[in-house]
């Protein structure tokens, strides 16, 4: 439905970023400029096809710290030599649940994405990974949950 971006970006990059996406996406460089002091979000959105990128800046140290140390190398487009980086299956599944839980832990879409990158990984996931990260961020009953629910 769209795509999540974490970033280091900080004021003084929201002229720049405006600038090169300003052809293809609506971008407003005063919330690029917000989110960077307040290490919220803001959006671009494609202007042809209306998708919608969330990008979220990261916070120094903890966890988002965290998913940018550990993110992956991705070629999404045979012809470029410019990786794309996506998150650890451990990283989404954390920050997922922390969705989860910021929603009132009413949101099924969070929770089905979650249960999906369990199943699809379960062979592949470093499980002492998730519950140090799970302990830290205060969401250990819902990955002893959604475990349970879907392993």
């Amino acid at each position: 439905m769209d795509v999540d971006v974490v970033a280091e970006i900080n004021r003084d990059h929201g002229s720049l970023l405006a600038k090169y996406l300003e052809a293809d996406f609506y971008i407003d460089e005063k919330s690029i400029r917000e989110a960077a002091l307040s290490h919220g979000s803001f959006n671009a959105i494609h202007f042809e096809t209306s998708f919608k990128i969330d990008i979220y800046v990261a916070k120094p140290g903890g966890f988002d710290e965290q998913q940018l140390l550990r993110r992956i190398p991705e070629s999404l487009d045979p012809d470029s030599v410019a990786p794309v980086y996506i998150a650890t299956a451990e990283d989404t599944i954390l920050a997922k649940l922390v969705w989860f839980r910021k929603g009132d832990e009413q949101s099924n879409r969070q929770w089905s994405d979650v249960r999906g990158v369990l199943a699809v990984q379960q062979g592949n996931l470093d499980f002492e990974y998730l519950e140090k990260w799970a302990g830290i961020l205060g969401i250990s009953d819902l990955l002893k949950k959604v475990i349970d629910e879907t392993l």
